[in-house]
């Protein structure tokens, strides 16, 4: 996903890039237990027995395999990947483009609202519409490795969005209190049981959408050169510690500060709670480094979804071969206006399509969850498990953690699926009551 050669310094925006979206989006149904614990299990396992790039394969980490679905094949045999590391590839790229453009038009909803004194121009699902094309042209940059700068982008944004987070919920806080205001913790009021055990699953699938970035490390390890495996294994995990060292604090510094001061009724974006204990400047500045970080983001994942999109054509177009042609191949076979077209012809159609769900089922958390459930789930927290077990280093290794591989893979798979159903369910009942171009306010869930 990166350009060769970068140092391991390079690598921890590449972590560090995803989880905002759980500091603009909180649902914490279970009360502090829940809210505390689960983070903290997924970061323990991940960080112990996990896929970090320790745990992979000796020779299955080395820089000649560049790519998951490389990994994949080359320890399950050809074709595993196609099975199942495409699939769940593609759920996470059209999941991901849709949470993107719904994140983007709610802030500018947002900015529209502060601009109008409360009363936005425009609805919820024109902003998203807005969104769309802005966001296809944040995603012209020709291929992935162009875009890296994009991505360094984010990071800074992210930064900045994280820290002006955590001070906008520490002043919330430290308002309540001051005015003798108590918030209500634990389940939230009015929801049956079913609705609230729908929303305890969902927030399984928000906390791997945050965290699901694991899943690109086999090609951000291929990525930095080394020739020596050793020491791309080391970069890696001082690139990973670099992420973690900024992740961990910011996630539960928010989680907690947020949930104090707000409670088991905080809303989908964050920013909604923060408006009445904020100034109008702060909320600008924070509504504009989100607005960056969302694009950032976006732009990264669309190039990656380009890419799959079009090998997806090419391998449906010359199944007749038993290779693929080289991009080289391709350029001397087809006219280069042809080509120019086609890549047009995806990327407006794919963003296109991912605009329209948006605009008519704006429900972002939601799609974050369903992403994390289908998506980032199975290539991060089951996958690897499974890859390692099967690898020659996994037949090697001691039986107990062959066992714990097992245990960890099953219990994130059943995790994932009750993410997942929690997840359409929600996005069902929300639809129900959602009126596409109507509603000029913030969707509330």
């Amino acid at each position: 996903m990166v350009p060769r050669d970068l140092p391991w310094h390079h690598i921890p925006s590449s972590g560090i890039g995803g989880p905002p979206a759980t500091a603009l989006l909180l649902r914490l149904t279970s009360g502090w237990a829940g809210g505390d614990h689960r983070p903290a299990r997924e970061h323990r396992d991940i960080l112990l027995v996990g896929p970090a790039p320790g745990r992979l394969p000796r020779r299955h980490a080395a820089p000649d395999l560049l790519a998951y679905s490389a990994v994949g094949d080359a320890i399950m045999g050809d074709g595993w990947a196609r099975r199942w590391v495409r699939p769940a590839q593609a759920l996470v790229f059209f999941t991901v483009v849709i949470a993107v453009v719904i994140g983007v038009g709610q802030l500018l909803l947002g900015l529209d609202s502060e601009a109008n004194q409360g009363s936005p121009s425009l609805s919820l699902s024109a902003w998203i519409a807005v969104a769309g094309p802005l966001l296809l042209l944040m995603s012209s940059a020709p291929d992935v490795e162009k875009s890296w700068g994009i991505s360094l982008g984010g990071t800074v944004a992210t930064a900045v969005a994280v820290v002006m987070f955590i001070v906008g919920s520490g002043a919330a806080l430290a308002q309540e209190r001051h005015n003798g205001e108590e918030a209500e913790y634990g389940r939230p009021e009015g929801d049956t049981r079913l609705q609230y055990f729908m929303g305890v699953a969902e927030s399984f699938g928000i906390v791997a959408f945050a965290y699901g970035g694991h899943c690109v490390i086999p090609d951000v390890h291929a990525s930095l050169g080394h020739a020596e495996k050793d020491e791309s294994r080391q970069a890696m995990r001082k690139a990973w510690t670099g992420a973690y060292l900024v992740i961990v604090p910011s996630y539960f510094l928010i989680v907690n500060l947020s949930y104090a001061a707000f409670g088991s009724g905080v809303s989908a974006f964050l920013i909604d709670d923060l408006k009445p204990h904020v100034s109008t400047a702060f909320l600008c500045v924070l509504y504009g480094f989100s607005l960056v970080n969302f694009f950032c983001l976006g732009a990264i994942y669309n190039q990656a979804a380009f890419v799959y999109i079009e090998e997806m054509l090419d391998r449906c177009h010359c199944s007749c071969r038993k290779t693929l042609p080289s991009h080289a191949e391709a350029e001397d076979a087809e006219n280069r206006k042809t080509s120019l077209r086609k890549k047009i012809a995806i990327r407006v159609s794919y963003i296109g399509f991912g605009t329209l769900v948006g605009a008519m089922l704006p429900f972002f958390g939601d799609f974050a969850a369903l992403s994390g459930a289908v998506g980032f789930t199975p290539c991060t927290f089951v996958y690897p498990f499974w890859l390692y077990n099967r690898s020659k280093e996994g037949r090697e290794a001691p039986s107990w953690r062959r066992t714990v591989n097992w245990i960890l893979a099953g219990v994130f798979l059943t995790l994932g699926t009750l993410a997942a159903i929690g997840s359409i369910y929600n996005i069902i009942t929300n639809a129900s009551s959602y009126t596409i171009f109507h509603s000029k306010s913030f969707i509330q869930y």
